[in-house]
């Protein structure tokens, strides 16, 4: 074997390492779109809107040919990977948590509307993927805010406010 042959094989090895590396820290330094929506604190409740009937620790209500499926925040965090199965993601809340749950999800808002005394905000997360256009806008994020309540939808509200 020539020395050419041995530097070839150095570099593959050398550049496939590096890779692999480099993967592993990208993985440590940018959390899962999961982690980031459960990762909120001040949710009492979660709905996960979709066509199967989760089994486990859910209330499940049939609507149609959906399924709302209701959990406590705690089993929304044990279950987070049921995103990828949802056509929508709801949170409840109350007036006390609003404001760092937007933080928490770097919530930028879009519009506004007043609908019956409901106040509803359209806005962007970069920590959901799935979006739908209002306007010629991305908005993946839909909060309906009455006194009484507060419900974030991931990317809209689908259960009603």
């Amino acid at each position: 074997m020539n020395d050419f042959s041995v530097n070839n094989q150095l570099m593959k090895k050398l550049v496939i390492f590096l890779f692999i590396i480099a993967i592993t820290i990208s993985s440590l330094q940018f959390p899962r779109m999961e982690e980031q929506i459960f990762g909120v604190t001040g949710v009492s409740e979660v709905c996960f809107v979709s066509n199967e009937k989760f089994e486990g620790e859910f209330e499940v209500v049939p609507c149609g040919e959906k399924f709302f499926n209701f959990c406590s925040f705690q089993n929304a965090k044990d279950n987070a990977n049921l995103i990828k199965n949802s056509d929508a993601v709801q949170f409840y809340t109350d007036q006390d948590n609003i404001k760092k749950l937007l933080s928490d999800i770097k919530f930028q808002q879009l519009s506004s509307e007043e609908v019956e005394e409901i106040q509803i905000l359209y806005g962007y997360t970069p920590y959901y993927d799935s979006s739908i256009l209002l306007d010629g806008k991305k908005v993946n994020v839909q909060i309906a805010m009455t006194s009484e309540k507060i419900v974030v939808g991931f990317p809209i509200i689908l259960t009603g406010y």
